[in-house]
């Protein structure tokens, strides 16, 4: 369904695509409702990225659809050996220093937490804003096979 907006942003060089899937369920309230965990859905974006996302999404049928999240960004950071032991450096300057050209680098993968909550319509393109991630929802109703 969202075809159109994964090939543009697959496209661009200033997206890094980590997760494009769908999954099927009824709409079910509160009581009832799954937690869908993302690393157990078919991911059809074959990432090279060192960066990764986990975690799950509830979809909520009340009077409205809600979608509830508690998702994790993990941000690969190579962090040059030399510049462990230089308490003067942050991460984030280590990350962009000459000195990371070296050969010998660790890699740390700082956890970002997302958390979110949102009353949402189907058929409506979403965006979940984050500083370091941008999430793309959209809930379409299915037919149901009657059961006679």
């Amino acid at each position: 369904i969202l075809n159109h907006e994964y090939k543009r942003i697959n496209a661009s060089s200033q997206y890094n695509i980590m997760f494009y899937g769908s999954w099927r369920q009824t709409g079910l309230d509160k009581n009832n409702a799954y937690k869908i965990n993302i690393e157990q859905l078919k991911n059809l974006h074959p990432s090279n990225s060192k960066n990764s996302i986990s975690g799950y999404l509830e979809l909520v049928l009340a009077r409205y659809l809600h979608m509830y999240g508690q998702l994790e960004y993990h941000r690969a950071i190579e962090v040059s050996t030399t510049d462990i032991n230089n308490p003067e450096i942050t991460t984030l300057e280590m990350a962009s220093s000459p000195e990371q050209q070296e050969t010998n680098t660790l890699h740390e993968k700082p956890v970002y937490a997302i958390k979110l909550q949102r009353k949402m319509r189907s058929k409506t393109l979403h965006y979940i804003d984050h500083p370091m991630v941008g999430i793309l929802l959209q809930i379409n109703p299915t037919e149901t096979k009657a059961v006679e």
